[in-house]
C-alpha cells in the first residue's frame, strides 16, 4: 500500500527487492488523486507496473484504505497477502484496528502527530518500521 506520489520512485527500490524473494508483488495506489498521494498516474511513471504482478487501486481515492470502499480485487489481494507493507500514517490509522482481518501487516510511516505517536509508543516526528501479527 502506497504513500506519497514523490516516495513511489524510491519504493520501486523495496519492490524490486520483494521480487527478488517472493513469487507475487501486488501494489495498491489512491483511485483519484487526493492531497500527495500516488496514483496509478504515478505509479506508471516510477515503473511499478513493470516490477508488480498487478497494480490496483483502493477505489474512490480515500486516504489511507476504507474496506467498505475497496474494489472487489483490491479487498481479495489483501485478504490473501501473507504480509502488507502499509506506507503512510493514514494507511496505519484505517489498518491498525483489531477487527481487521489483513494480518500481518508492516507499517512504514513517521508519526506526525500526538495521537498516532502515543498509540505507537513513540515521539512525533518518530520513523517507525513495526509489524503487526
Amino acid at each position: 500500500l502506497t504513500d506519497n506520489a514523490g516516495e513511489i520512485f524510491f519504493d520501486t527500490i523495496l519492490m524490486n527487492k520483494i521480487k527478488d524473494i517472493c513469487s507475487r508483488l501486488t501494489v495498491i495506489v489512491r483511485g483519484r488523486p487526493i492531497l500527495s498521494d500516488a496514483t496509478l498516474e504515478d505509479a506508471r511513471l516510477a515503473g511499478v507496473d513493470k516490477i508488480a504482478d498487478e497494480l490496483l487501486t483502493n477505489g474512490k481515492g480515500a486516504i489511507g484504505i476504507m474496506v467498505e470502499e475497496l474494489p472487489e480485487l483490491s479487498l481479495k489481494r489483501l485478504e490473501e497477502a501473507d504480509i502488507i507493507i502499509a506506507k503512510g500514517m493514514a494507511n496505519y490509522e484505517c489498518l491498525s484496528e483489531d477487527e481487521l482481518e489483513f494480518k500481518p501487516i508492516a507499517f512504514l510511516l513517521t508519526a506526525k502527530c500526538e495521537p498516532v505517536a502515543k498509540s505507537i509508543g513513540v515521539g512525533v516526528g518518530d520513523m517507525v518500521a513495526m509489524v503487526v501479527k
